[in-house]
């Protein structure tokens, strides 16, 4: 053994010996913690009955009238844009910490004419569900078809 001393680091320079857990400001932590985002595109249940095809979507927090549905030449639009810095009165509301954020999102669903009315498209949202129903064409209703009418984004 050499007559040198060693030395290391202390504990509080490394980190790795003892945790600030007593010392920790909790109110800055909170203030660095990234937002946590939902996924950018809703998740899609897509299914069938003899007379109609069906689309739903789940998008929590979401309000009705905040979705906009349109066709769009041979494709189904749906887009949800949050409103971005609204004023709210002091009395009203105040945000103390906001951790999670519905962002933006525009799904869209390529429709096969020959199989799916594009016109009969009727939609209801509800609890965070979208459900988007359009009907068969006629020389196609009353069976199960083996073609997929609807292609995903």
């Amino acid at each position: 053994m050499s007559g040198k001393a060693q030395s290391f680091p202390a504990p509080k320079q490394s980190g790795i010996y003892f945790d600030d857990f007593i010392t920790r400001n909790r109110w800055e932590m909170g203030a660095q913690m990234p937002m946590i985002h939902i996924g950018m595109m809703p998740p899609a249940n897509i299914y069938e009955t003899r007379e109609s095809f069906t689309i739903e979507m789940v998008v929590p927090g979401v309000l009705p009238e905040e979705l906009q549905l349109e066709m769009r030449e041979r494709a189904l639009m749906v887009t949800y844009s949050p409103k971005e810095n609204t004023f709210e009165p002091l009395n009203e509301k105040r945000i103390w910490r906001q951790e999670f954020r519905i962002p933006a999102f525009q799904r869209n669903f390529d429709i096969h004419p020959g199989i799916v009315e594009p016109e009969s498209m009727k939609w209801h949202a509800e609890n965070g569900l979208v459900r988007v129903v359009f009907a068969k064409r006629a020389e196609m209703a009353g069976r199960m078809l083996p073609i997929v009418p609807f292609s995903l984004n």
